[in-house]
């Protein structure tokens, strides 16, 4: 019996976190903050905005996407490290396929996934070092 797999692409932008399927693609801001009591969105002046999306792990309870910042402490990793399994980065890949899943329906088949990475984490004194972090993150 021959399992079907479900195929997505994913680019874990320093600016966006990008997936793109069959069905097609969305880009999630790369905003990532603790859940925090900070609401600046409430604040004077500031328009109302829908409350960035939650997701908790076992690291705590996190906002990602447009507004993240305004609803928590934002965490602001832009290093390559980041991309190797950070907390940071595990939130915003489930809060991307959740995004994902909302817009284009459930995934019914298990995901084979490519992820673009840097070309910087790839070559170089440490890109053996980057690949085997990635593969075990």
């Amino acid at each position: 019996m021959e399992t079907k797999l479900f195929f997505l692409g994913e680019d874990l932008g320093m600016g966006a976190n990008k997936m793109f399927s069959a069905p097609g693609g969305l880009q999630v801001l790369s905003q990532v903050a603790t859940n925090g009591t900070q609401h600046l969105s409430s604040a004077v002046g500031l328009r109302q905005r829908q409350r960035p999306l939650e997701i908790q792990t076992e690291h705590g309870s996190f906002y990602i996407g447009e507004g993240a910042h305004d609803y928590g402490r934002p965490v602001e990793n832009l290093d390559f490290d980041r991309l190797t399994g950070a907390p940071e980065m595990r939130v915003l890949l489930y809060g991307s396929l959740t995004r994902y899943q909302q817009q284009y329906g459930p995934i019914k088949a298990p995901v084979g996934m490519m992820v673009g990475l840097p070309l910087q984490m790839m070559s170089g004194d440490t890109a053996h070092e980057y690949a085997t972090r990635f593969a075990n993150g």
